[in-house]
């Protein structure tokens, strides 16, 4: 029997998009104190991360009226930080075990999964 070696011109790819909406403003943070603990980061980055996110209020105040909210998800926005909490959230996504011909990529709030296959009916 011989194998026949296929060029990269006979495979075929799909692509799937995945764009988060309001990824940003929806980033919970004990999801991400957990992942930090996955990924075994730095006790000194984990704990600056934690007491970062830790006691955070939003306040609201329209005339003589005032609301305070305990805030638990969420990047600052317009932050160097805001990105970085996202990739740790993505991390688990990104490590995904897949099968061959199976490729996950992200780029801040938008997760690509590419497949190839040799024919149109496998894909």
């Amino acid at each position: 029997m011989v194998n026949q070696v296929r060029s990269y011109s006979e495979t075929y790819m799909l692509e799937v998009s995945l764009g988060i909406s309001g990824a940003f403003d929806n980033a919970w943070w004990p999801y991400i104190l957990w992942q930090l603990r996955l990924l075994e980061c730095l006790k000194k980055i984990y704990w600056t991360f934690k007491n970062f996110l830790t006691g955070r209020i939003c306040v609201w105040e329209w005339h003589d009226h005032r609301e305070e909210e305990v805030l638990s998800k969420g990047c600052p926005q317009g932050s160097v930080l805001g990105p970085l909490l996202w990739n740790v959230i993505f991390e688990g996504l990104l490590r995904l075990y897949l099968l061959q011909g199976y490729v996950i990529y992200g780029y801040t709030d938008v997760g690509l999964l590419f497949v190839s296959e040799w024919s149109r009916r496998k894909l």
